[in-house]
């Protein structure tokens, strides 16, 4: 801080302090701009780099200009609006109008646009020197640049193909075309001939009856050795339902309600221990050492008191009490105590009362 430290300072931009107080204002009366410390406010314009980005809380009113692109945006308090338009150094084929070419982007874009005029002109030859053409010079050199693309009975050619299937296709239509190229990929060409569709499978089934009903037969003998599942089974399967019927047979013996004949063992095992043992003590040793009545017991008890301070308590040494004696022996004493006898009632509160208005706050 300063020597003379004051809030607010004024005066010109030219007399502005290189090193300001961190909690001053400082306001210049010719340029009227506006310092805290050693940070300004109030710019119109603020510049960043595409590198650094837009600011994440800018200010409302002010234009960000990004020196990369020279786009110029504001921000309206819930989107930025671009108010000035970047420059391009190239104009292209998908230029639109969110940027303003710069003078050397259209001086190249113009030459280019040039030079291809002048060779289409140069494919003219000696037609495009003449100050008048006539309409048959125009139409024979047309032409000739026609003719030198593609002949016309090339382009007769290729229209009789693109009208007409050849080969395998001749004479079929688009729906007899679909079907056999799906046909050909729902059955393998390594397919026997006698499964190439639907129909002759039905055929074939219908002309061997009695392979149909050996495969019947077949099914109903493995049924009658399988068995069927009984009413009210929960499984849909012969396997799975002998294990439904097993786990259930086990749960009914309720086999867990009954102890183990090595846990009956063990446990007459410690019976008899206990028996056996007489009555112990694991502390003895010490139990014979007391040599106290009963008389003393019932005094010590009588006398058993505790403090809610034993903590502090037990932070007492020797010598503690005389050094409270002599602190309560010796006067209270300020070195500034003409001072503070001239404080009245009620200066404290005015004082409290300055130093909350000349503290800068925060939000």
């Amino acid at each position: 801080m300063t020597a003379n430290y004051k809030l607010v300072y004024h005066g010109n931009k030219a007399n502005l302090p290189a090193v300001r107080d961190a909690g001053s204002f400082y306001l210049t009366d010719d340029t009227r701009e506006l310092y805290f410390g050693d940070k300004k406010y109030g710019e119109g314009v603020r510049l960043y780099t595409s590198a650094e980005g837009k600011p994440a809380t800018p200010a409302e009113g002010v234009i960000y200009v990004n020196t990369d692109t020279g786009v110029g945006e504001v921000y309206n308090g819930s989107a930025w609006v671009v108010v000035i338009k970047g420059y391009a150094t190239a104009i292209g084929e998908n230029a639109d109008d969110s940027t303003v070419p710069t003078s050397k982007a259209v001086k190249d874009y113009t030459d280019a646009k040039v030079a291809e005029v002048a060779g289409i002109v140069d494919g003219l030859g000696a037609l495009a020197k003449k100050d008048e053409v006539s309409e048959t010079e125009l139409e024979a050199t047309l032409k000739a640049k026609i003719n030198g693309k593609a002949e016309q009975t090339d382009l007769d050619a290729a229209n009789g193909k693109l009208t007409t299937l050849i080969g395998a296709d001749a004479g079929k239509s688009a729906r007899t075309i679909a079907n056999e190229e799906l046909a050909a990929q729902l059955i393998p060409e390594s397919a026997k001939e006698s499964l190439n569709t639907l129909a002759e499978i039905a055929a074939w089934i219908q002309s061997h009856p009695d392979d149909a009903s050996a495969m019947n037969q077949a099914i109903t003998a493995l049924r009658n050795l399988v068995g069927t599942l009984p009413e009210g089974a929960v499984s849909d399967t012969v396997v799975a339902y002998i294990k439904e019927y097993t786990d259930g047979a086990i749960a009914a013996l309720n086999i867990g309600d009954y102890a183990k004949a090595a846990d009956l063992t063990a446990a007459i095992g410690r019976i008899a221990a206990l028996e056996k043992d007489t009555h112990t003590h694991a502390n003895k040793a010490l139990l014979d050492t007391y040599d106290q009545t009963n008389e003393d017991l019932k005094d010590a008890v009588a006398k058993k008191h505790s403090h809610a301070n034993k903590t502090e308590l037990d932070k007492i040494v020797e010598g503690d009490k005389a050094k409270w004696d002599a602190a309560a022996a010796k006067a209270h004493e300020h070195a500034n105590k003409t001072e503070l006898d001239k404080i009245a009632e009620g200066d404290k509160a005015n004082l409290d009362a300055v130093v909350a208005a000349l503290t800068v706050g925060t939000f």
